[in-house]
């Protein structure tokens, strides 16, 4: 019984594309960061 409430908890959204997101985000901000 635990295990489905566990996967029920889960978000809809897949978190590989928000990680992919924010990574992609993050990499030209610290590059933009690093070069100033």
């Amino acid at each position: 019984m635990q295990e489905d409430v566990k996967e029920v908890a889960t978000p809809p959204v897949p978190p590989h594309e928000d990680v992919d997101d924010l990574i992609f985000r993050w990499e030209p901000n610290e590059w933009l960061v690093s070069e100033r």
